[in-house]
């Protein structure tokens, strides 16, 4: 028995020693690299092959992109740089050692470390003061460097690793960075498909000869994959698929005998189910056809390939049973391809291709053994249809997806540079390119919405182009002598008009200006006369922008239909659907004609319904106001400012606005950035608020106070005590405090209440005077301004206390 099994190992390496035909090649990889035996590799050794820091760079990089994109959800990357201290202390190698190493310096290193009152600083910056999006731009460029070593040049991982680069650069609005790298990834893709058309013609008849092989290896790994079958398979199961692609049996007899019945039942032997791997083992064993097929195959590889591929296999199955170990084995052929990078041949982008594979196999099978079979085949089938899963569509890397997703990036490059016809044409594109491999794909609803974006800017163009034209076209037409009689008439209609109402006569200069401004504002609005009508660039520009924003309110329905059955209503990212509704609804809304008064209230009342739709998701799936909804509810509070019947809506959500802000401001308080970009925001929403309540006279002095004093609060708070902001909102509030105490209210008030107001609104006016004369000057208007208030208010306290007995008989009241 022992010596059966000695042999059978004998057999079963003899077949990767024997499957080549002997040649003089040189091999590409020296036997000094390949030890006989596998090293014992050193746990503390800092080296990692370059395969290994690729796969940790791109883990690093998805957990940074995904905080990164909860961030960008909520809001929080557009208040300045979010959480970011003024001045911090970066952490040194040597305490971090330290601080690993023993517990006892570490309590030691901790108290010597700068205390922030910022608890998000840890979390969303790095020892080197990196925000997250830097950080995930670095690991990027880490990425592209990796994948330039371990795949070379010309390769599908590079145009993937530039396409991702440039995504992070656009997320960073550093638009010409991402044009740049879109347009190496759209150039290294397009040349990449001349070649696989080139190569296809060439090795199409050598990979039909192994399908049948290649057949059975994708349902093995399927089995694998089964939770069910756990790798096993059945004779039955297994000649069924192949007997579905009897046209594969046909081109090669080698492979057709191998997985015969009999010779199945051989390999079975009295199993109803064996593992796949050890089927193929046996298969190599008892199968000489098996035999001379692999023989064909590491025949036809390129020079020096099949011996290296001898060499690395024999080194690793030191026990002699014909698998070797996965990660070993790709390990060890990425080192000899990160060696051959530099080397342009046949055998680079064998080596090249069959690592990609690999990588392939096991991102998804993730087995841990390889045989002899498996290699060959792999590198004879790069397009080997592993089992999908749930997150395969997320990261299609197939030439056409990424194609479609350079063009979409590159559409929004143009959209922000005002290309907006290029824009329009590339998302185009874009989105058909995309459709085609997947129409139900949820990564469809970014498409759409850069689509409805481009289609309702693009929209908005052609309207005010098509006005332009109409109003030249209007000029033009006075000019000519049909124009000038009109002109002429609506001037004498100009003077009647005037003579009639009792004004002074109208000269001629006057009235045919008149004319004329009525004439061009009818003709831009209506239809021009016949003499205009031959013409109508005009309206074939309106027409268009019609169409397009019909195109762009129908990218948003197909979004929203997309989003809601992958995801559902009340996801949080369905509120991004509701926005661009909402901009196309306002860019439709935005220069309308006369006529089209009604569709553009309509189009604003619409754009309403989104922005609460929007508010309600973001504030439900972040359980209460966040900074995206309250960008949202500034958008509201303009739409509801331009109704007035809805000022007290709007005033309610400056009001809201501005005290979440002023909130935000102190939570934030170590974080110079954001504290000093929220202050601005709370203060231009009370500002906002201020106005609307003068205006519409529907709020008391005392409300108003209220405000100023919130005002004033958050501009020490977030400027400091001595700063410009502070003294205006100090000044404000003084006047304020003036006001209500001279108004008719306030008189009826105690005296002393009068007194303590007028006293406070004197106290402010001095600190404002005194910190305008140090930033500005003496003689700065605004310090002049100050001081005068000051002496007035002062003038107003000792009129209202005249008569009366000063208490101490103190001097307080003297300006010196």
């Amino acid at each position: 028995m022992a010596a059966s099994t000695t042999s059978l190992r004998a057999g079963r390496m003899s077949l990767a020693l024997t499957s080549t035909i002997p040649c003089n090649d040189v091999p590409f990889l020296s036997p000094q690299r390949i030890p006989p035996a596998v090293p014992q590799e050193d746990p503390c050794s800092w080296y990692k092959p370059p395969a290994r820091r690729l796969q940790d760079a791109l883990q690093e990089c998805a957990d940074i992109d995904q905080e990164l994109k909860v961030l960008e959800t909520s809001g929080h990357s557009r208040v300045g740089s979010f959480a970011k201290p003024f001045a911090m202390k970066p952490k040194t190698a040597t305490k971090l050692q330290n601080s690993r190493g023993n517990e006892e310096l570490k309590d030691l290193g901790d108290d010597d470390e700068d205390t922030s009152s910022d608890p998000f600083i840890d979390q969303f910056y790095d020892e080197q003061g990196r925000t997250l999006s830097e950080q995930l731009l670095c690991g990027r460029m880490r990425v592209l460097a990796l994948v330039k070593l371990i795949h070379g040049q010309h390769s599908i991982s590079k145009a993937h690793a530039e396409l991702e680069l440039g995504e992070t650069y656009a997320r960073m609005n550093l638009w010409k960075q991402a044009e740049l790298h879109a347009s190496c990834a759209a150039s290294l893709l397009r040349e990449i498909e001349i070649s696989s058309q080139k190569e296809k013609g060439a090795t199409g008849r050598q990979k039909e000869r192994g399908n049948l092989l290649r057949l059975a290896l994708e349902f093995c790994y399927e089995a694998q994959c089964d939770e069910t079958a756990r790798g096993r398979v059945s004779a039955d199961d297994l000649q069924t698929l192949l007997s579905k692609h009897g046209d594969a049996g046909s081109r090669n007899q080698l492979l057709a005998a191998v997985f015969e019945r009999d010779m199945l039942e051989k390999a079975f032997a009295s199993n109803q189910t064996l593992h796949w791997q050890k089927l193929l083992l046996r298969l190599e064993e008892i199968s000489e056809e098996m035999h001379q097929h692999l023989t064909f195959v590491s025949a036809r590889l390129p020079p020096g390939v099949a011996q290296m591929l001898i060499a690395l296999f024999v080194s690793l199955d030191t026990a002699e049973d014909g698998i070797v170990p996965f990660h070993t084995f790709l390990d060890r052929l990425q080192t000899a391809n990160t060696d051959l990078s530099n080397r342009k041949s046949s055998a680079v982008s064998y080596i090249r291709g069959l690592c990609a594979t690999l990588q392939r196999v096991l991102n998804r099978v993730c087995y841990h053994s390889l045989t002899w079979t498996e290699i060959l085949t792999l590198g004879a089938h790069s397009n080997l249809q592993l089992p999908l899963n749930d997150d395969d569509s997320k990261f299609d890397d197939s030439p056409p997806a990424l194609l479609g997703r350079v063009k979409l990036l590159l559409s929004r490059v143009y959209l922000r540079r005002g290309q907006l016809e290029e824009a329009v044409r590339y998302v185009e594109a874009a989105v058909i390119a995309r459709e085609k491999l997947d129409a139900d794909c949820s990564d469809l609803v970014q498409f759409y919405l850069v689509a409805a974006e481009a289609q309702a800017r693009r929209g908005r163009q052609l309207r005010v182009l098509g006005q332009q034209a109409r109003r030249d076209r209007a000029e033009k037409w006075l000019q000519s002598t049909e124009g000038s009689r009109h002109l002429r008439s609506r001037a004498l209609e100009e003077v009647e008009l005037a003579s009639g109402t009792g004004h002074p006569l109208l000269s001629r200069k006057e009235a045919e200006a008149r004319a004329r401004t009525v004439l061009i504002r009818e003709l831009t609005l209506s239809p021009p006369p016949s003499t205009l009508s031959a013409n109508r660039m005009g309206g074939d520009c309106e027409a268009s922008a019609r169409s397009l924003m019909d195109e762009a309110l129908e990218s948003c329905n197909r979004a929203w239909e997309l989003q809601e059955r992958h995801f559902g209503r009340d996801h949080v990212t369905t509120a991004a659907v509701h926005v661009s509704l909402a901009q196309a609804h306002l860019l439709r809304s935005i220069n309308e004609d006369r006529a089209s008064a009604d569709e553009a209230k309509e189009a604003a009342r619409e754009a309403q319904h989104c922005f609460i739709a929007a508010i309600d998701i973001y504030e439900n799936a972040c359980s209460g106001t966040v900074p995206a909804s309250a960008f949202l509810r500034l958008e509201l509070a303009k739409l509801y400012q331009q109704d007035q019947l809805k000022l007290d809506k709007a005033c309610s959500e400056y009001e809201l606005v501005g005290r979440f802000f002023a909130t935000f401001s102190s939570e934030f308080a170590g974080c110079e950035s954001t504290k000093r970009e929220c202050t601005a925001l709370a203060l231009d929403a009370f500002r906002q608020w201020i106005t609307l309540s003068r205006s519409g006279r529907t709020t008391s002095l005392d409300d108003q106070r209220l405000v100023l004093e919130e005002m004033h609060n958050v501009s020490v708070n977030g400027y400091g005590e001595f700063s410009i902001e502070a003294c205006q909102s100090a000044a404000e509030l003084a006047r304020m405090l003036h006001r209500i105490a001279t108004s008719r209210e306030g008189r009826l008030e105690p005296q002393s209440e009068i007194q303590d107001k007028l006293r406070a609104a004197t106290k402010l006016l001095r600190s404002a005077t005194y910190i305008a004369e140090s930033l500005l000057g003496a003689n700065d208007r605004r310090s002049r301004k100050y001081r005068k208030d000051a002496n007035e208010i002062e003038s107003t306290m000792r009129s209202t206390r005249a008569g009366e007995q000063e208490d101490g008989g103190g001097h307080e009241w003297l300006t010196i």
